[in-house]
């Protein structure tokens, strides 16, 4: 569970979930918005983290992400 605002990049508990994950795995989250909601600099870091990761994001409230 994180405690941390989706408004910041320090996120100890989503970088542990990207680390644990593997390449192809998939992270569900319910809305876009609770994974990030970073400056535009911030997510374009957390992005390039999340592809070199090979992790996909799939969010519930986009059903074509």
């Amino acid at each position: 569970m994180e405690h941390e605002s989706g408004t910041k990049l320090a996120r100890p508990e989503l970088f542990r979930l990207l680390r644990d994950a593997g390449e192809g795995d998939i992270c569900l989250c319910e809305q876009v918005d609770r994974l990030a909601r970073l400056t535009d600099a911030d997510w374009r870091k957390l992005h390039t983290e999340i592809e070199a990761m090979g992790v996909r994001i799939v969010s519930l409230d986009l059903p074509t992400s």
